[in-house]
């Protein structure tokens, strides 16, 4: 198996690292807080030798990925829209989507907002949440928790980042990674990286050069950007309002670990196992993983990658990638392989002998010539021949099947449109072409009522001046 490739890609309106390998069906891993690709270290190499293409990136605001300044810049949408451009660049309309943390928040709204995108999601430790419609996240967070819970203490922008700064990168992130279900609360006036403990040892699925990853790269990025993510949740809950209630019924499995935090708190065990959220999310399948923490898919590897492999192959589907073709080799297939159906008119064949009597002439042969020279110099005049297998004249009565917008889209792309272009009727609803003639023979007359200007700059300047000569359909 090929090595891990990086690379940045402009997704969204930001560069975005990511980590590659392997070819197949996309699956898009989205990492959580304080993480960033490598955090899918025993999932890449995995899933590659399965047959499929993982792409694991840094999340805005993460390690070699752009990191907005403003809140306002990791919104749900802005997170959803770096999916679908990653999507795009790798030219798949579809992938399947596993994300743990903020990275399965991430997931649980591409799969709300785009499920024609979607294969399968996996969610690793956060559920899928219905949004209230009479208070904020942080407002019941504050209420019921304090100001202790670290979410709130994130809302405040530098709050965070001040207190992180009185501990080097690595102790940073020893103390959130080895973060135990009763711990996480801080006292009053205490803030949560004060009181978090510094371990004395590692556990064993997670080494310090592991945790020196991670470090190395805040210390490069920084706190700012993944903190921001916390400190967009009221927006994002003013911006949810219109999917109020929905359901998500992308085919999804939700894993976690039954000692996680998240999973613990919030009556979030209660939830999940119970039937409210199967209400919201009803092809989902849950599985609870023993002495399982909240970074389960470092902690339990082979488990998750199992249940990650189970369910990419219980939904799997024939998949094709669907390269960008330009528009010259487009138009050159079109006019090589014309169309054909039985329904369309077509001439009665001559017989035999008056064909090979034809073929013996020069003047046939020399007719022959100039027609093929005659489609080279005007190919959508060869084009419509081709599809429609009759010519029509202007005062003719004779509808004809055609497929819709099909001139329409190389009007739109050739000069000879406005000149060269067999006379045809305009598409009725029904699908048809009537006998009008499809481009007037001369420029329309403008009246004083509709006269466009035509020293406006938009008008000319922009190509919508020769666009409003045609005729359209």
């Amino acid at each position: 198996m090929n090595e891990v490739n990086h690379q940045r890609i402009k997704s969204n309106g930001i560069w975005i690292h990511v980590a590659e390998q392997g070819t197949g069906p996309l699956v898009i891993l989205l990492h959580g807080f304080p993480e960033n690709w490598y955090s899918w270290r025993h999932q890449i190499n995995f899933l590659a030798n399965h047959g499929y293409h993982v792409v694991a990136p840094d999340m805005r605001g993460y390690g070699d990925s752009d990191s907005p300044l403003t809140p306002s810049s990791y919104t749900t949408f802005h997170l959803a829209g770096d999916i679908i451009g990653l999507m795009d660049h790798f030219h798949q309309e579809k992938a399947y989507l596993v994300g743990i943390d903020w990275g399965a928040y991430a997931g649980w709204h591409v799969s709300l907002f785009r499920p024609d995108r979607v294969m399968g999601f996996v969610a690793l430790s956060i559920p899928h949440r219905p949004r209230s419609s009479t208070i904020k996240d942080t407002e019941l967070l504050r209420k019921s928790i304090g100001d202790g819970c670290h979410i709130i203490q994130f809302q405040e922008p530098g709050r965070a980042e001040r207190a992180f700064a009185r501990y080097d990168y690595l102790t940073v992130m020893k103390k959130f990674f080895t973060i135990t279900e009763d711990d996480f609360v801080a006292p009053p006036d205490t803030e949560i990286i004060d009181y978090l403990r510094t371990p004395w040892s590692l556990p064993p699925w997670i080494t310090e050069e592991d945790l020196q990853v991670f470090a190395e790269k805040f210390e490069e990025s920084g706190f700012t950007g993944p903190l921001n993510y916390y400190r967009a949740m009221d927006l994002n809950w003013e911006l949810l309002a219109p999917w109020q209630g929905s359901i998500i019924r992308v085919p999804t499995k939700f894993i976690a670990g039954d000692k996680d935090i998240g999973f613990e708190s919030y009556r979030t065990k209660e939830y999940v196992l119970g039937e409210a959220f199967k209400s919201y999310v009803p092809d989902v399948e849950v599985v609870i993983i023993e002495d399982g923490h909240h970074f389960i898919q470092q902690e339990k590897p082979q488990q998750v990658n199992n249940e990650i492999l189970s369910f990419l192959q219980k939904h799997s589907v024939g998949f094709y990638t669907v390269p960008p073709i330009p528009f010259q080799l487009f138009h050159f297939a079109l006019m090589s392989r014309p169309f054909s159906s039985s329904k369309l008119p077509t001439k009665p064949s001559p017989s035999p002998a008056s064909s090979s009597f034809a073929a013996t002439t020069k003047t046939h042969r020399r007719k022959k010539k100039n027609e093929q020279k005659q489609s080279l110099r005007n190919p959508l005049q060869n084009l419509n021949a081709a599809i429609f297998k009759t010519t029509v004249e202007p005062s003719s009565s004779i509808s004809i099947e055609a497929p819709r917008g099909c001139l329409k889209f190389f009007l739109s792309h050739s000069s000879a449109a406005s000149s060269k272009m067999p006379a045809r009727g305009p598409l009725s609803h029904s699908g048809t072409h009537k006998s009008a003639p499809l481009l007037p023979t001369s420029k329309p007359s403008k009246s004083k009522e509709n006269q466009s200007n035509d020293k406006d700059i938009g008008f000319d300047g922009m190509g919508h001046k020769g666009i409003c000569e045609r005729r359209s359909f």
